[in-house]
């Protein structure tokens, strides 16, 4: 797994002891089988550097929960690593289109893709903004808050 690819999935904590998508999780055993195999397969793909195969499986758990932002998020996330910009740029707009208002790394990854835009100026303000709601939250964590106020910098930073 590459520094990378490890801190993000320290940061987001997508899985749970299962292996599902937290926002995902269904009654449905079948579907939630199917959908915890496909999100094992892209991490365990994910943490030797697969990152084309990771993508064709977050791929296959968005047809199984097409409306979860996460999914969409993680899979630009390989598609990002796997050195496929373009189509991690339609993924990170499909995740803020689904969930515009909380985790800013969607909006950050998108804002740094979009290069010198007026898009990408939005997208990284957007991010600064839920970044600062973030920490304000969690002013009792200091490890968490000094996190958050690192990511803080280094997006104005790209501004």
């Amino acid at each position: 797994m590459t520094k990378k690819t490890a801190q993000r999935a320290k940061r987001k904590n997508l899985l749970s002891k299962n292996g599902t998508s937290m926002k995902s999780a269904t009654s449905d055993p079948k579907i939630s089988s199917i959908l915890s195999t496909a999100l094992q397969g892209a991490a365990s793909c994910s943490a030797i550097g697969k990152f084309d195969e990771a993508a064709d499986a977050y791929k296959q758990a968005i047809k199984i929960s097409p409306n979860d932002a996460s999914l969409f998020e993680s899979y630009a996330e390989a598609l990002m690593d796997a050195g496929r910009p373009d189509e991690a740029v339609v993924a990170f707009r499909r995740a803020v289109a689904l969930d515009s208002h909380s985790g800013f790394e969607k909006h950050m990854y998108l804002g740094q893709l979009l290069g010198n835009s007026v898009e990408a100026v939005s997208e990284l303000r957007t991010g600064i903004e839920i970044l600062r709601t973030n920490r304000s939250s969690c002013p009792e964590n200091a490890e968490r808050h000094e996190e958050l106020a690192g990511y803080e910098v280094s997006a104005l930073c790209g501004i």
